[in-house]
């Protein structure tokens, strides 16, 4: 997870690879319709091109394993300097990248996945695919 200025952000950076070629991820506005048009939970995240920590996150999503427990979930990405308006609508704790937000099939987020008081609630760490896994199975239990 990185908190950095913005004088690291008006460099050019390669986007991010997270695997578009298995995965349909969808902008904000687009997954969003998609949650109401097709009642799905959705996992929604906020990255930067710029961020280390968000490139080792990404890797996760090429897993086989989260790839197959991603389905029937939406997937959002946003990347936060694209849209800050966006980014500043969901830093409830900071707006550190990445952030991974569950959403249910109205686009709300699921609150009872998340401490109130935890410093960087929304952080998944990117060593991590079993969270990412359980997390998923969680969205679709209770994201309906």
């Amino acid at each position: 997870m990185l908190l950095l200025s913005s004088n690291s952000q008006s460099q050019t950076h390669s986007p991010i690879n997270w695997n578009d070629n298995e995965l349909k991820w969808y902008d904000y506005e687009q997954g969003i319709k998609q949650i109401k048009s097709t009642g799905k939970p959705s996992i929604f995240i906020i990255y930067a091109d710029w961020c280390p920590t968000c490139k080792e996150y990404s890797t996760l999503f090429s897993k086989k394993s989260v790839v197959k427990n991603l389905e029937g979930l939406i997937l959002i990405r946003i990347n936060k300097d694209a849209n800050p308006t966006i980014s500043k609508d969901y830093s409830f704790d900071g707006e550190y990248v990445p952030r991974t937000f569950a959403l249910n099939n109205k686009g709300e987020i699921i609150t009872k996945f998340y401490s109130d008081k935890a410093k960087y609630t929304y952080f998944i760490p990117p060593s991590s695919p079993e969270f990412l896994i359980e997390f998923s199975k969680l969205i679709k239990k209770f994201g309906v």
